[in-house]
């Protein structure tokens, strides 16, 4: 619930963009795909990508995280981009922090024991 409501909520007139890499996106059970209300960005070098996976036109692909940055601050997007986040995983969500666009972090701490 929370996840969903952070990336999704943005003023009316706006959207927020979400980006990923390759295993988070097919981490997403099917039916949530593409996640809803979000501009969502799928990270890949797999130059056939779309069509391995059945991306439909609404998924941006971008083979580079600066990349992605670079389509979302475009003329397509500029005027309605509220917020962009990346939800994983771990080579992108490095290059995220590694990145100085990066300004904020949410951090989730699970307490559990996961066999």
């Amino acid at each position: 619930a929370f996840f969903k409501k952070i990336t999704s909520t943005a003023p009316e007139q706006k959207v927020n963009a979400v980006i990923m890499g390759r295993k988070t996106y097919e981490s997403i059970p099917a039916k949530f795909r593409p996640l809803s209300d979000r501009i969502n960005v799928l990270l890949s070098k797999d130059v056939n990508i779309r069509e391995t996976l059945s991306l439909p036109e609404s998924v941006l692909v971008a083979s580079t995280f600066e990349e992605a940055l670079t389509r979302l601050s475009g003329v397509e997007y500029s005027n309605i981009l509220q917020h962009i986040f990346v939800i994983g995983g771990g080579t992108v969500y490095k290059e995220a922090l590694e990145s100085q666009h990066c300004n904020k972090v949410y951090l989730t701490e699970v307490y559990a024991d996961i066999p």
